[in-house]
């Protein structure tokens, strides 16, 4: 089961990414971040979305996953969830991880791993 850790909700990407995770009936999708269970409940309803998003407004499971992480932008450096997806099997087992994942062609790379 492939599940990811979803960085920003309203971004251009994550819009991208989402419709591109859609597609998948064979893969339970679970996303994770910091935001707020309200601000997910708005997401989900705004986009019809068909899987859940996990609040971790605490940062256990983002930390423990070891995605919270430094950033820069610009110069400006801040603390801040670092795009990864995990494709993780039906033992619970991680399978694959993508790190500093970007949307263009990884839905793609999604469906390989879950057809090999």
């Amino acid at each position: 089961m492939p599940g990811y850790i979803h960085l920003d909700e309203e971004t251009l990407r994550d819009l991208i990414e989402v419709q591109q995770l859609q597609q998948w009936k064979v893969a339970a999708i679970l996303g994770v971040s910091p935001d707020s269970a309200e601000s997910h409940k708005k997401f989900i309803a705004k986009y019809k979305l068909p899987f859940d998003l996990l609040s971790d407004e605490n940062k256990e499971v983002v930390e423990k996953y070891e995605v919270w992480k430094e950033k820069n932008n610009y110069g400006r450096k801040y603390m801040g969830v670092e795009r990864t997806t995990y494709i993780i099997d039906e033992k619970g087992r991680i399978k694959k991880i993508f790190n500093r994942v970007k949307v263009e062609g990884h839905s793609a790379e999604i469906q390989e791993v879950l057809e090999s």
